[in-house]
């Protein structure tokens, strides 16, 4: 009978908490895109958005910079190079001033030749 007590003591609070768990946040999947660039000046802007305040899987700089000479190599260049580093703006905020949705934007200069001349 006291084993029994024990047991029900013990078992009775874990149901109880296993029914008041929340369910875990699905990690966001997050993509390099291209969003702007000029073939006369040989730039490519890309740019990526997420929810700050959730789990992400930051893409990698390999990624972006695959998307960047892809672009390139079509106008005739051979490689690309990044500007400086990645600019974070907070397209989106709450009333309290928090950011909903932060855009990681990148521009990327390419380089080797040019065969438009």
């Amino acid at each position: 009978m006291r084993k029994m007590m024990l047991i029900l003591s013990i078992a009775i609070p874990c149901i109880l908490l296993a029914g008041c768990t929340v369910p875990p946040v699905p990690v966001q999947r997050i993509d390099w895109g291209a969003i702007g660039g000029s073939r006369a000046d040989a730039t490519i802007k890309l740019a990526y958005e997420y929810d700050p305040n959730r789990p992400a899987t930051i893409p990698s700089e390999i990624q972006a910079i695959d998307i960047a000479k892809n672009r390139c190599m079509r106008w005739g260049y051979t490689g690309v190079e990044a500007f400086g580093s990645s600019i974070n703006t907070c397209i989106q905020q709450n009333m309290y001033g928090q950011c909903l949705r932060l855009l990681v934007s990148r521009e990327y200069q390419c380089i080797g030749d040019d065969n438009t001349q």
